[in-house]
């Protein structure tokens, strides 16, 4: 699925399974039964994102601001 709206309505109707970010879950319908993905370890399992941007969009406020806001969350959530 290209859309995590269509993948959940799909789950919903219990028309497979998703695997989407936990952050798209926070207030999700109690009907859904969210399992954090782990190894057989039961380690958690993580995977590296990476952020594209132009330089020169650092100049728009709110660009600027995500960024930040994400380089912080990142040096305070990642694990050690």
């Amino acid at each position: 699925m290209d859309k995590v709206e269509t993948c959940k309505e799909m789950v919903l109707r219990g028309l497979g399974y998703g695997i989407v970010p936990n952050f798209l879950l926070e207030a999700e319908s109690p009907e859904l039964l969210i399992k954090k993905l782990t190894d057989l370890d039961d380690q958690i399992i993580l995977r590296k994102l990476w952020m594209f941007y132009h330089t020169h969009d650092m100049n728009l406020s709110v660009v600027k601001a995500f960024v930040n806001f994400y380089k912080e969350y990142i040096l305070t959530k990642s694990p050690k």
